[in-house]
């Protein structure tokens, strides 16, 4: 089981549910600090309060932009969206960080001089 100090800070997310995600000008991004975790897909920014502990994460009051997005925008924040409702399992395997809950999968890299929220 990562440390907090192990996951926090910026991460570029590599696939969602085993789809890759493009590397855009606005990369797709998750990034966590000690209380808080959130990012964008390219469309909507979101995220909320969150509490890192024995390998999960639980977010409170997880919201975000309201903007309607298009495909596969919209697609990606709702699975990351109920991802984080089902207090994901946390895995660090080198510089690849992986959030699991039953029915979504977030594979994520390190960003270079990755800084917390």
């Amino acid at each position: 089981t990562p440390a907090l100090a192990d996951i926090t800070g910026k991460w570029r997310i590599v696939s969602i549910d085993d789809q890759a995600l493009p590397t855009a000008e606005s990369e797709p991004y998750l990034a966590f600090s000690a209380d808080a975790a959130g990012g964008s897909v390219g469309c909507n920014r979101f995220g909320g309060p969150a509490l890192y502990a024995e390998g999960r994460i639980a977010t409170h009051s997880w919201g975000g932009d309201t903007m309607g997005c298009i495909e596969p925008q919209a697609t990606w924040e709702n699975a990351i969206a109920e991802l984080f409702r089902a207090y994901p399992q946390v895995r660090l395997t080198g510089d690849r960080l992986r959030l699991s809950s039953g029915e979504h999968e977030i594979e994520l890299t390190r960003k270079n001089g990755a800084q917390p929220l």
